[in-house]
C-alpha cells in the first residue's frame, strides 16, 4: 500500500509539471477550501485532495443550483496520462460552492454529465 501511494504522488507530481507546462491550472487560481463533508467522504471513498485537484484541472465545468459541478471525463483526460491515474480520474465529479468555493463533496458515477444535466436549475426550498 505504501509503494501504491508512492506511486500515486510521482503521477501527480508529473502531471502537475504537466499542467505547469500547459499553463491549465483551475484549482490553485480558485484557492478552494475543503467542507468537514468533503474531507470525511473522499476518505470513504478513498479520493486524496491531491487527485481532487487534478480532477478539477481536467474537467468540465456545470453550473447548476448554485453549485458548480466539475465532472471528468476519459475524453478530457490528456493521452500522456499514466492509465492508472486516468483510471481513478474517470468519472470523478466534485461538488464546489459558487459563493464560497468550498469543494462540498466528491463522488464517482458513470453518466455523470448526463445526471446533473437533468438536475433543475435551483435547489428546492
Amino acid at each position: 500500500m505504501r509503494i501504491e501511494i508512492e506511486l500515486s504522488v510521482k503521477n501527480y507530481n508529473a502531471m502537475r509539471n504537466y499542467n505547469e507546462n500547459l499553463k491549465i491550472d483551475k484549482s490553485s487560481e480558485m484557492n478552494t477550501d475543503f467542507s468537514f463533508h468533503s474531507k470525511k467522504r473522499a476518505q470513504q471513498r478513498g479520493i486524496a485532495s491531491d487527485l481532487i485537484y487534478l480532477a478539477m484541472d481536467y474537467s468540465a465545468a456545470i453550473f447548476k443550483q448554485g453549485l458548480i459541478f466539475y465532472v471528468v471525463m476519459e475524453k478530457l483526460l490528456p493521452e500522456k496520462m499514466e492509465h492508472e491515474l486516468k483510471e481513478k480520474l474517470n468519472n470523478m465529479v466534485i461538488v464546489v460552492s459558487l459563493d464560497s468555493n468550498e469543494v462540498i463533496t466528491c463522488y464517482k458515477r458513470q453518466g455523470a454529465v448526463h445526471y446533473i444535466n437533468k438536475k433543475s436549475k435551483r435547489l428546492a426550498a
